[in-house]
């Protein structure tokens, strides 16, 4: 008599192989998916920065980008070099230029808030692109990290240029 089906070990076998290779698979699948939140994120910061350049070709003025914390005195203010703490990137036209959002200033822009294993730094306060496109000042670079991945940077060059960039450290 032919017999059609599993039997119970080849089941149990089967699933006891499916479970071994979702163990091996699941922490590489963790660390991509945690790799691209900082390339997407990444790369929204990217289309901002292209926004605030255009902005102040188009209106010949100046644009000011900082990382911002809410601050519920005043509004929003840049966050300082090399400050952790950033809730998301703004574009403004800062007409007391004091690097802070006033009621009577227009936000152009601003990024989506970060999500909770993202952290962003900048190495200046804040950059300001000129009517012709140029960023005032050095080098600005946004440094992205999710924990045990390597950094990514958004660097805006003199130039007015905005590119992105992964580094070969590891975060915290």
């Amino acid at each position: 008599m032919k017999r059609s089906g599993f039997t119970l070990l080849e089941l149990l076998i089967g699933i006891a192989l499916g479970v071994i290779l979702l163990g091996i698979g699941a922490p590489s699948l963790v660390n991509l998916l945690n790799s691209n939140i900082a390339h997407q994120y990444a790369q929204h910061l990217l289309q901002h920065l292209n926004y605030a350049r255009q902005q102040a070709i188009d209106n010949q003025q100046l644009m000011t980008v900082c990382l911002a914390v809410s601050d519920n005195n005043n509004g929003e203010s840049c966050l300082d070099a090399n400050t952790a703490g950033a809730s998301r990137l703004i574009v403004f036209i800062d007409s007391s230029s004091d690097q802070i959002l006033n009621a009577n200033e227009q936000l152009l822009a601003a990024s989506d808030p970060l999500p909770n294993n993202l952290t962003l730094n900048g190495n200046r306060q804040f950059t300001q692109f000129s009517p012709d496109g140029t960023a005032i000042g050095t080098h600005m670079t946004f440094q992205l990290c999710v924990s045990q991945q390597p950094m990514v940077n958004v660097t805006i060059s003199p130039s007015g240029r905005s590119s992105i960039a992964t580094d070969s450290l590891i975060c915290p």
